[in-house]
C-alpha cells in the first residue's frame, strides 16, 4: 500500500492534456485499497490561469533548492484539480516536506473549486 502525502511519477498519464504524457504528481489522499487522489506537479503556471484571480491562488510554488533529486527547476503543484490514480500507476516515491503538505492544505481549506468531498479527506489526512 502506497502512502499519501508523497511525490510520485505516473508513466503516460492519461489526464494530461491534450495527450497523455509523464508527469510527476503529489498523492494527497486514500481513498480506499486501491484509489488514490492526487494533483499534478507543473513547470509553469497555465496562462490562462495566471489569468483567473479564482485560480491563481490554488497554485503551490515548490523551490527545486527543496527537492533538487526530483525537480530540475521551481515548479507548481495545482491545486485547482484533483485526479484519481490506481496504485499500480504510481511509481517512484519521494518525500514530500511538511512545509509543502501544510502550503496544500492551506490552498485546499480556503478552496472554491475543489469538490467538498475532496477538500474533507484532504484536510483530515
Amino acid at each position: 500500500m502506497l502512502a499519501s502525502w508523497k511525490f510520485y511519477f505516473v508513466r503516460n498519464c492519461r489526464h494530461a492534456k491534450p495527450k497523455p504524457k509523464s508527469k510527476r504528481i503529489v498523492i494527497a489522499y486514500r481513498e480506499d485499497d486501491s484509489h488514490y487522489w492526487g494533483f499534478f506537479v507543473n513547470s509553469d503556471i497555465h496562462p490562462f490561469i495566471k489569468n483567473n484571480r479564482k485560480l491563481l491562488p490554488c497554485q503551490v510554488l515548490i523551490k527545486q533548492a527543496d527537492y533538487p533529486t526530483i525537480l530540475d527547476h521551481d515548479s507548481y503543484i495545482d491545486c485547482t484539480i484533483i485526479y484519481p490514480f490506481a496504485e499500480i500507476q504510481l511509481e517512484d516515491p519521494a518525500i514530500l516536506k511538511t512545509v509543502t503538505k501544510d502550503n496544500i492544505k492551506k490552498v485546499v481549506a480556503e478552496s472554491t473549486i475543489l469538490e467538498e468531498k475532496h477538500i474533507k479527506h484532504i484536510l483530515s489526512n
